[in-house]
């Protein structure tokens, strides 16, 4: 599911409709969201028609004449739920196939004190029980480098952005392709350009599509950038190596797995045969994680979940096998809860996660965002080609060392020469 969000400038001119259309169609995309569409309440409906009858759409025009937000969807494979609308802001939830997230969409005004309703409005729907990313066009910036040119910017500027984002603990979601999304359209020094066009995720929506990254474009036939992200990409990683979990040690069947394991290899020479006994003791090992470890934190959700859902019963508090299979779900939770600690506790280097403080899903969180941010998923070759595939990357990455160390280059801003593993180049 691709969705888009967009300030397109206005969208009464057919030249801007018709780029708009095959924007979509040309991107594949399932949701958008049109900002400053500048059409008039008795056009709304000759505008939205001309874009086919597979897409509906809401729009904010009870709280705003011009209807400066729009949000269509291709009905026959997204559906949207309605949550809030205003002046500045439309909420939703979008559901495709596995994704149920909630999507804020945002025209923020022009003025400090006009967009104060914003940052408040927004903030009574930040939750950190689903998904949630907030997308659009915010007309502010919150830091000294998202505005090149023009007026330098002041902390009057970036105050109400920055306690927005402390208050709801959101992170800007990773992001290729253009920096800044916005431009006054002048030429040479009298340019000014500015990243107002941004979007926030939650920590919910880090840990279960760290994958995802939005994509800055070119402008087309407006003057900002339109944001693009596939909720269905897939990690281009290979297979990751097997680790060994402590707490598999703690298994009633680990010492018979590990000692059949053993056994069922023979050989003439020790060598390899003690090569072959430990590639049998790995895969079987691996078997027994799968089977009962592979999946912890998926297992203390659907617990935690199950457990909801039966306190929610109307009888719950006179329905007494309800009340058993509470308790059988509080211990099995319990029991994976454990488990889940082990692991975490286990893949955790820090130093007060050792000591015995209770493991985080906020921690587990930024372990994941981190590695996500850390890792390479595109690149851009000297012919301007756009590179996604992992060897292809790899073997670019490869073929610019050997020119730098072919002209005998000892430095590189942000870059160690020393170190080149798999083909990835790592941070100075």
């Amino acid at each position: 599911m691709i969705c888009t969000a967009w300030n397109v400038r206005g969208i009464n001119d057919p030249f801007k409709i018709k780029e708009v259309k095959t924007f979509l169609s040309s991107h594949k995309v399932a949701v958008c969201a049109l900002l400053e569409t500048r059409v008039r309440c008795h056009n709304v409906g000759k505008v939205q028609k001309s874009f086919g009858k597979d897409w509906s759409w809401f729009c904010n025009y009870s709280h705003s004449p011009r209807g400066r937000i729009w949000i269509g969807w291709q009905h026959a494979t997204v559906t949207l739920q309605l949550i809030d609308v205003k002046e500045q802001f439309i909420v939703c939830n979008v559901l495709s196939g596995r994704h149920n997230i909630k999507l804020v969409v945002v025209y923020g005004l022009h003025s400090i004190i006009d967009r104060r309703s914003l940052w408040s409005g927004v903030q009574g729907h930040v939750t950190g029980q689903s998904p949630m990313m907030v997308i659009g066009d915010f007309n502010d910036v919150c830091h000294s480098n998202d505005r090149k040119n023009g007026a330098l910017i002041t902390e009057a500027e970036t105050i109400d952005f920055e306690e927005f984002l402390l208050n709801t603990s959101l992170l800007e979601a990773r992001s290729t392709g253009l920096y800044y999304s916005w431009s006054n359209s002048s030429l040479g020094e009298d340019r000014i350009v500015s990243r107002i066009d941004k979007a926030f995720v939650n920590q919910v929506w880090m840990g279960e599509y760290a994958e995802v990254v939005v994509q800055y474009l070119a402008p087309g036939g407006s003057d900002h950038s339109p944001l693009m992200f596939d909720m269905d990409v897939e990690s281009r990683e290979g297979g990751r190596p097997f680790k060994f979990l402590n707490v598999m040690a703690e298994h009633e069947d680990f010492k018979k797995v590990v000692q059949e394991a053993w056994l069922s290899v023979g050989g003439n020479y020790k060598l390899q045969m003690v090569w072959g006994k430990i590639k049998a003791v790995k895969k079987e090992l691996k078997k027994l994680h799968t089977h009962h470890y592979g999946k912890a934190h998926e297992g203390v959700k659907r617990l935690r979940d199950q457990i909801n859902d039966i306190h929610c019963l109307p009888n719950f508090d006179m329905d007494r096998e309800a009340q058993i299979t509470e308790k059988e779900y509080l211990a099995e939770l319990r029991h994976w809860s454990k488990i889940e600690d082990a692991i975490l506790r286990q893949k955790s280097r820090i130093n007060w996660l050792k000591q015995g403080d209770v493991s985080t899903k906020f921690f587990f969180t930024a372990t994941k965002a981190r590695h996500a941010k850390n890792r390479i998923q595109l690149l851009i070759d000297d012919s301007g080609n756009t590179i996604t595939d992992t060897q292809e990357i790899r073997e670019e990455i490869l073929k610019f060392y050997k020119v730098l160390l072919g002209t005998k280059a000892t430095t590189l801003p942000g870059i160690d020469l020393n170190v080149v593993r798999k083909g990835k180049v790592l941070s100075a």
